[in-house]
């Protein structure tokens, strides 16, 4: 064999009807219809020969004849592929496509694939394979192989070739494919099945952590110190998880969305010429704004003191302290709201990349790290619905979605895991936009309705020394705690 196409002699044609070399119709079209055509080559026991049959009716094509394989008896792999014949003096790669001359990260519809690779046996019995890829300059021409319980062991395959945009320095948007694959980190780390295990053991870890951080200031009515939200027990815990949730915006998910939105699997234009981490994050957080003074402004629009005509101090006074409340009410109750979106969003995500993760040493590290951070973000998120004094049935619904938002995530995750790919364009962009999106609502609520808010709208911290000291020490042990846990979450 050895030659491309039936420029060797070797092969013998037995069809009439299917000629090697000819074109096959119809042919797939980009982001449109998809075909395929089973091939199958496999050994004749009796005689030798090497047959090739085209289509799912195995339609016999032709075969090569065992006389020609006289090295076979000591193969021991199989290889699917095809390459590209670089017949340039000066050695650069040619300006052939392969594939439809996209990346194999676009996926199905947008560039070539194989399926169902297997091999026949000594028994004539097709048996699964587990394949690894071989690419020797990936920035022109590159595999992804993937299983699926349908497709079982599949791969696309595709790229542009030669280009002067992908030449010298002007390689800027596939120069760095490469690298970008060896972000995953260190290979002994990724091991599936030890990270399967683990999962398991985060998904109740977690979700018991998530329960008692969010629950606690629920069911502490009963007990005098924190039962009520102006205790100082329950103003240094706010203050403790208000700092938490700060940091996690700070020092957790905006550098995230940084990492997602910067990696070298994304092309350097617009991704690395423009800061869209902090962009983003920016108009998060001003919407965020934007919703909480409409609130305020709706809520002092419908609590506006009427004068009375007979002059009634007491009357007058009796309403503006009604009103104070309503609308100190209503702020609560947007508090609480956007703090569990912005929670929530960032939990799912985190569970996430956990769930489709196969890195052992990542996964063990947020156990641990996810624990306690959920813990302290669930009793400030607690807090909040406590104070938004909602009816006891929306009360539970926003407990709930809380606790099970991370556990969704990571069983999702396991779910996708075969066809995930953290390091593909879409993962990258989806991941960056939704991080960046709910560090700029942490960030906004936590230094404006919960720490400004608990530091200079509260009089019992304002004119208590002590207690306002001991609310900076919470505050700096919340985030310190957090900032250390950055290096292993």
């Amino acid at each position: 064999m050895g030659c491309y196409n039936l420029r060797c002699p070797g092969f013998i044609q037995t069809s009439d009807t299917i000629v090697i070399g000819g074109s096959i119709s119809p042919v797939s079209v980009f982001e449109g219809d998809q075909y395929e055509i089973t091939v199958s080559v496999w050994k004749d026991q009796k005689s030798g020969n090497w047959w090739l049959s085209l289509g799912s009716n195995y339609s016999l094509v032709g075969y090569w004849p065992a006389p020609i394989f006289v090295n076979l008896a000591y193969a021991d792999d199989v290889q699917w592929g095809g390459e590209i014949v670089n017949s340039n003096i000066s050695g650069r790669h040619t300006t052939t496509q392969m594939g439809s001359g996209h990346f194999p990260d676009e996926g199905f519809g947008r560039v070539g694939y194989v399926r169902n690779l297997e091999i026949v046996d000594n028994n004539n019995e097709f048996q699964p394979v587990h394949i690894k890829v071989i690419a020797t300059d990936p920035k022109f021409y590159t595999i992804k192989n993937m299983t699926g319980d349908d497709w079982g062991t599949y791969l696309f395959y595709g790229g542009s070739g030669f280009s002067q945009i992908h030449s010298g320095a002007g390689n800027a948007e596939y120069a760095d494919v490469s690298e970008c694959r060896a972000e995953s980190g260190d290979p002994s780390c990724h091991n599936n099945k030890i990270a399967q295990k683990l999962k398991l053991i985060a998904i109740p870890s977690i979700l018991v952590a998530n329960m008692i951080g969010v629950s606690l200031p629920l069911l502490s009515r009963s007990i005098p110190a924190l039962g009520r939200p102006d205790r100082d027990m329950f103003v240094i815990v706010k203050t403790l998880a208000s700092s938490v949730i700060l940091t996690t915006g700070f020092m957790h998910v905006l550098p995230d969305s940084f990492d997602d939105l910067t990696s070298k699997c994304l092309p350097e234009a617009p991704w690395r010429k423009f800061p869209f981490s902090t962009f983003i994050s920016t108009v998060s957080a001003l919407l965020a704004l934007m919703i909480d003074s409409y609130a305020m402004r709706t809520s002092k629009r419908e609590g506006e003191a009427v004068p009375l005509e007979n002059g009634s101090n007491s009357v007058h006074t009796q309403e503006k302290v009604n009103d104070d409340k309503t609308s100190q009410l209503l702020r609560n109750r947007v508090i609480a709201l956007v703090s569990e979106l912005g929670i929530v969003v960032h939990s799912f995500v985190t569970g996430l990349a956990m769930g489709a993760s196969d890195n052992k040493c990542t996964i063990r590290s947020l156990i641990a790290a996810l624990c306690f951070h959920q813990l302290v973000e669930g009793m400030r998120l607690g807090g909040s619905i406590l104070q938004a004094e909602l009816k006891s049935n929306m009360n539970w619904i926003m407990v709930f979605f809380f606790p099970v938002t991370t556990q969704v995530g990571i069983a999702l995750g396991m779910e996708i895991q075969k066809i995930y790919d953290e390091t593909s364009p879409t993962s990258l962009i989806v991941v960056g936009i939704l991080n960046a999106c709910s560090a700029g609502l942490l960030i906004y609520m936590a230094l404006v309705n919960l720490l400004a808010h608990e530091f200079f709208g509260r009089p019992n911290i304002q004119g208590n020394m002590k207690l306002h000291f001991l609310g900076y020490v919470a505050v700096f042990i919340g985030a310190g705690g957090m900032s250390l846990m950055a290096k292993w979450a």
